[in-house]
């Protein structure tokens, strides 16, 4: 298991926040005593994909948590963050959000930022249609997010499609993390149905189903069990 040196306690450097120095930084007044020495302990290497924010130990806590609030962090000491997860590899979240950091240097400044994202779970919305007669069904999702923000357009699909009698078909860009609504109506069998759902690290991709019986049925098709996040003991030792 890869172990890296973290600083525990910081009492030494000049630190800079959204690129600014301070004014007692900039006149040398950033000193250390005695009493504030620094200490260093060993910290596993997390290479999971998540790494909640509240979960990480204090100072990585608070310069990742001053480059979501302000849009980046900079620093004349070295970074943490990077010295407890892969960056490129781990995503960031914080209150359902989800974010990419980033790392880069300039002269003796390095900046971590963070970019909100939506991960893709990877399984679509099916529509299953178990009647022995072709069907045409309405469907309208609508992701949360607003157009603009992280998707063009929070309308996924909006139009008819076609189902052959005993198959399936699946919506496409219904992958995204976050939280749908979606309305279904097939108007030859007088059925509809409006459902809410939401994709996330633990769960969910959902099937519609036209029943045997003539009726909508909205379930999972596939819900993973808890995925290992980053998390630490005190000692440094990952605990999942």
């Amino acid at each position: 298991m890869k172990r890296r040196k973290l600083l525990a306690s910081i009492g030494l450097g000049t630190s800079v926040v959204a690129g600014c120095l301070s004014d007692d930084e900039q006149d040398g007044g950033n000193t250390s005593s005695g009493d504030n020495e620094v200490k260093y302990s060993d910290y596993e290497v997390c290479d999971h994909e998540w790494a909640p924010v509240n979960r990480l130990p204090e100072p990585a806590e608070e310069e990742t948590v001053a480059a979501i609030e302000g849009g980046k962090y900079e620093t004349t000491d070295e970074l943490l963050l990077p010295e407890l997860i892969d960056i490129g590899t781990t995503y960031i979240t914080d209150s359902g959000a989800y974010y990419e950091p980033a790392v880069t240097e300039d002269g003796e400044v390095s900046q971590l930022q963070v970019e909100e994202t939506l991960p893709r779970e990877g399984r679509e919305l099916t529509v299953k249609n178990r009647l022995k007669e072709d069907v045409s069904i309405d469907i309208r999702i609508e992701h949360e997010h607003s157009e603009g923000k992280l998707l063009d357009d929070p309308v996924l699909i909006d139009e008819q499609i076609k189902i052959e009698a005993r198959s399936q078909t699946t919506v496409s860009n219904t992958d995204y993390f976050g939280e749908y609504t979606g309305e279904f109506a097939v108007s030859e069998l007088n059925l509809s149905t409006e459902e809410t759902w939401r994709v996330h690290e633990n769960a969910s991709t959902k099937g519609l189903w036209i029943t045997s019986d003539e009726e909508l049925r909205f379930e999972a098709l596939y819900v993973r069990d808890e995925t290992p996040f980053c998390q630490w003991d005190e000692d440094g030792n990952l605990t999942w």
